[in-house]
């Protein structure tokens, strides 16, 4: 277990010089014009920026403590990706009441670049799920291992779910079967009590056949190839009423960030939830194992094509620079003695990131 600390050495806030106020929605007029590109987030709304914040410190403070297992790894590959996603959008500018970056890591370990990609699925793959007649959320797994056999386990899993999507697709154009369509993801969890991982599929499929068809093949596959698995563990039940929430479930980057525990005691006997553990570690074999795998995926259908829009590129006025201070935590202009957000964490977090952050386990 690190100790507080090691984490963040500063205290929070910058002190008396740095404005107490947040920017949003009164930007001071001493900037200059410049030419911009995209959108841009609205500085007036208060609960994306504050999220968006959050995000930052979280991926921040989890890239410094990979930066240094990689280090100690010799893994300079990954070592350049840690570098990389701890700058991301480190560097803003606001203009005209907006915030503007240029520099996106596009990182699987990014919780800022992640945030844009899940809402890019959602927005393409939403209308799929919505047309769907019976959609199912099918979880398939096998037993889980130790770190040794991690990499192994996950090449496996994804072998295993790509020979049955072959199948079902020969089947159906040999007449043999309807065809099958659908969305799925690879992930792996992190049992700190046993220290094993536990690589698994989630899938959206348009129908309970669909769902039992998978089930009972997944389950014929694992023992055709003699490896152990638990018919109680495949799992799959109807979507929620509210589609988008199971479509997030499975566009992840590989891995939880937070783990409880012991998630599954919990569950069984209906416990009260326990707080959350960042384990480093775990998380950073997770995404070598994960390394080379598209971890979200579709079968059986092709979105229909759109043009792409034009990137807008404009003009803007009172321009404004800040750069990104951990300590702070937020991006903020020296100059004129600002903070952008003025983010601050919850007190939940501030002790997670204290003293719930575990570099030991793996």
């Amino acid at each position: 277990m690190i100790a507080p600390t090691s984490i963040n050495p500063n205290k929070r806030g910058l002190g008396s010089s740095f404005n107490t106020l947040g920017i949003s929605g009164t930007p001071p007029k001493n900037g200059r014009e410049i030419w911009v590109m995209g959108k841009g987030i609205d500085l007036g709304n208060l609960t994306a920026m504050e999220r968006r914040a959050k995000r930052k410190l979280l991926t921040k403070t989890m890239m410094m403590l990979l930066l240094e297992i990689a280090k100690e790894d010799e893994n300079w590959k990954w070592h350049a990706r840690f570098e990389s996603t701890l700058h991301c959008q480190d560097e803003q500018t606001t203009a005209d009441n907006r915030a503007y970056t240029d520099f996106y890591c596009k990182q699987r370990c990014c919780l800022m670049c992640l945030a844009n990609r899940k809402a890019q699925i959602i927005n393409s793959y939403l209308p799929i799920v919505e047309d769907m007649a019976d959609p199912h959320f099918v979880t398939l797994t096998v037993v889980s291992v130790k770190k040794e056999d991690l990499d192994k386990r996950v090449d496996e899993i994804a072998e295993a779910i790509r020979t049955l999507i072959a199948r079902y697709k020969k089947r159906h154009q040999r007449d043999k079967q309807i065809k099958f369509y659908g969305l799925w993801s690879l992930e792996s969890n992190f049992n700190p009590l046993w220290l094993t991982y536990n690589p698994h599929i989630h899938l959206i499929l348009p129908s309970e056949y669909a769902a039992q068809t998978f089930r009972s093949d997944w389950i014929e596959y694992w023992k055709e190839k003699g490896v152990k698995i638990d018919e109680a563990a495949q799992d799959y039940r109807r979507v929620k009423r509210n589609r988008t929430k199971d479509l997030i479930e499975i566009v992840k980057y590989g891995s939880k960030i937070f783990t409880e525990p012991d998630i599954a005691k919990r569950m069984k006997y209906k416990l009260p939830r326990k707080p959350s553990f960042l384990y480093v570690r775990a998380l950073y074999n997770i995404l070598k194992a994960m390394d080379g795998h598209d971890v979200f995926n579709t079968f059986g259908f092709t979105l229909p094509k759109r043009e792409k829009p034009c990137k807008m590129v404009k003009k803007t006025t009172n321009a404004i620079d800040w750069s990104y201070d951990l300590a702070a935590p937020d991006w903020i202009n020296e100059d004129l003695g600002l903070k952008l957000v003025h983010y601050t964490p919850s007190d939940e977090l501030e002790a997670l990131l204290q003293s719930r952050v575990n570099t030991d386990f793996e």
